[in-house]
């Protein structure tokens, strides 16, 4: 069934709550005189692969694996719901353990890839293109940005779509 006007304004109005919050939290609360931007972790992998593949940046020339890998990318970055794969991990561990207790014979266990937990949050880094006012945004990156938080939004749980909570801050200060 489709949602009713105060299920549409409540989540509008979360979302719009949302991006405020990220505005005005995107500047450090350290010295005033000089505010550090922090950016999403994706954002530069989301940038170079689209530049990549469409071609933005015409100064230089773009190898067919180097094609490939950014298109792998952005059909990954587009459908990815690190909740999801949490869950389904500990749901197969769980699993896995139950069968053994039981004497069934266990499938094949996780596997590293399986359990690799990349951070990084989908939705920041295509608000952050959306919101970025600068002339170096590319039309086209803004409207894959559009495309997949549209995407998400039809296809996931809001609270799935919405994963900022993915983002490590930490990770980010420590690479500085």
């Amino acid at each position: 069934p489709p949602p009713t006007l105060q299920e549409y304004l409540s989540s509008k109005l979360a979302i719009s709550s949302i991006v405020t919050a990220y505005k005005h939290t995107i500047q450090s609360t350290g010295n005033p005189q000089q505010p550090q931007t922090r950016m999403p972790l994706l954002l530069p992998s989301l940038r170079g692969a689209l530049s990549c593949l469409y071609s933005l940046n015409n100064n230089t020339v773009v190898s067919a694996k180097e094609q490939h890998d950014a298109h792998s990318f952005l059909i990954s970055f587009q459908s990815r719901n690190m909740k999801r794969r949490i869950q389904s991990v500990k749901q197969r561990e769980r699993d896995n353990e139950r069968n053994r207790q039981n004497g069934t014979v266990v499938a094949a266990s996780t596997t590293d890839d399986d359990i690799i937990i990349e951070p990084g949050s989908v939705w920041l880094a295509c608000i952050m293109l959306l919101l970025d006012t600068t002339t170096s945004i590319h039309d086209t990156e803004r409207l894959f940005a559009a495309q997949t938080l549209l995407q998400r939004l039809r296809r996931m749980k809001l609270c799935d779509a919405i994963d900022i909570e993915m983002e490590d801050w930490r990770q980010q200060h420590a690479d500085n």
